[in-house]
C-alpha cells in the first residue's frame, strides 16, 4: 500500500469531499494523478502534513503501519471529532512497543485503544510491527474498524 493509496481510501470513507485548499501543495505530489483531490482534502483538513519536516508527501512510498495509524488517528480527530488522546500504557500490549517512532506513539496508542491496530502474533509474541508496510489486508482491516466501530458508519 502506497501513501497516496492510503490517503485516497480515507478520502473515500469521508465521502470524497471536494475542497479548495488554502494550504500550499506538496512539492513532490502530482495533483493530476488519481490521488490529487484526496491529497488536497487530506492536507486541508489535517489528516496529513509534510514528510519529515519538509513540504513533501512521498506519495509513492509504501505506507508503514505507524504512518497509517497516524493518518487514521488524525482522521478520527479532525473529521469525526473523536478524542484521540490515549494513555501510552495502551502500547504495553505490544512486545515491540519500543520500536514505535516517537511521533507515532500517541496515534498508535489511540489506534490500539480503539481496536484499529492490533498486534501481529508470531512465536508467542504480540508485535505492532510499526515500520512494516501496511499491506492491503492490514489497511482494509484498520479502515474497516475505523468506519464500523469508531465512526459507526455501518
Amino acid at each position: 500500500m502506497r501513501r497516496s493509496e492510503a490517503v485516497t481510501i480515507l478520502w473515500r470513507v469521508a465521502g470524497k469531499p471536494q475542497v479548495a485548499s488554502e494550504k500550499p501543495q506538496f512539492d513532490d505530489a502530482n495533483y493530476e494523478d488519481f490521488y490529487g483531490q484526496a491529497l488536497t482534502w487530506a492536507r486541508e483538513v489535517g489528516v496529513v502534513n509534510g514528510w519529515d519536516g519538509t513540504n513533501d508527501f512521498a506519495p509513492d512510498m509504501e505506507v508503514s503501519r505507524e504512518q497509517l495509524a497516524k493518518m487514521i488517528a488524525n482522521y478520527a480527530n479532525k473529521i469525526a471529532g473523536a478524542n484521540t488522546a490515549a494513555d501510552q500504557s495502551n502500547l504495553d500490549i505490544f512486545d515491540d512497543a519500543d520500536a514505535i517512532s516517537p511521533w507515532a506513539r500517541d496515534a498508535v496508542a489511540w489506534c490500539a485503544q480503539a481496536g484499529v491496530l492490533t498486534g501481529s502474533p508470531a512465536n508467542g509474541s504480540n508485535n505492532a510491527l510499526p515500520q512494516f508496510v501496511a499491506d492491503r489486508a492490514a489497511t482494509a482491516k484498520m479502515v474497516t474498524v475505523l468506519a464500523r466501530d469508531v465512526l459507526a458508519l455501518g
